[in-house]
């Protein structure tokens, strides 16, 4: 507010704090101060928070309050992730000694990774009842939500 504004931090007051002067200031910390989305969607996070306060406490800020929270949150472009190649593959599964009991339980389990793209809770909450080895083999995992998704098991 004072560097764009020149309005001294003293002298800011919630009428000054509208819609406009925050998105002014979420454009400036991009622009002038080069941050992050991270970091500028932790700022706007706090001003939320701050608003969520304030309007219990000062009703007449009720409807700019209102329209301060309806500020998304910028979307973070999400990396791609790299897949592993053929080579690295093997090379991973050809890691557990397979003549060893812990061997072939490692393997056993990177092969069940591999099979189902299951999430590491998926597999810690499988039991011996989600897996079926007659034909057609399958193994069920818990997802999220209690969901359940039936893979089948090629190992």
């Amino acid at each position: 507010m004072q560097a764009e504004q020149q309005i001294s931090a003293e002298r800011i007051s919630l009428a000054s704090l509208t819609v406009l002067s925050i998105k002014d200031f979420l454009h400036w910390l991009e622009t002038s101060k080069n941050v992050g989305i991270s970091t500028r969607n932790q700022r706007l996070a706090a001003i939320h928070s701050f608003f969520r306060y304030a309007q219990t406490e000062n009703p007449e800020i009720l409807f700019e309050s209102q329209k301060i929270l309806g500020i998304p949150l910028k979307k973070q472009p999400r990396p791609t992730i790299p897949h592993l190649s053929m080579n690295q593959v093997a090379y991973l599964m050809e890691q557990p000694i397979a003549s060893t009991k812990k061997g072939r339980r490692d393997l056993a389990l990177m092969s069940v990774f591999y099979d189902t793209a299951a999430r590491v809770q998926e597999l810690i909450d499988l039991k011996v009842y989600d897996v079926r080895l007659v034909p057609p083999a399958t193994i069920t995992l818990t997802g999220k939500g209690n969901k359940k998704k039936k893979c089948p098991n090629h190992g």
